[in-house]
């Protein structure tokens, strides 16, 4: 599978400042950043169904997503009922 998408991200960081005057290190502040990754991707996708009747099915599902030019991964698993 491949297309055109967009992987949004959020994630935290600790951020250590630096005094300009000197080389000692100041405060620490721990801060949420987003990044959005690629603007292409390309993946893998495994399932399976159960079957619950005649015509009836449970579905599960895991996709494995890599996006680029900016590098990303993302895991999508699924769940559905097929009739």
């Amino acid at each position: 599978m491949g297309g055109r998408a967009e992987i949004d991200d959020k994630y935290g960081v600790q951020v250590r400042e630096t005094m300009p005057s000197s080389a000692r290190t100041g405060p620490t502040q721990d801060l949420t950043v987003y990044r959005a990754a690629g603007k292409y991707f390309a993946g893998a996708a495994a399932g399976l169904m159960f079957p619950l009747g005649a015509k009836q099915a449970l579905v599960a599902e895991m996709k494995f997503i890599a996006s680029f030019p900016t590098h990303g991964f993302a895991i999508a698993p699924s769940v559905g009922y097929a009739f």
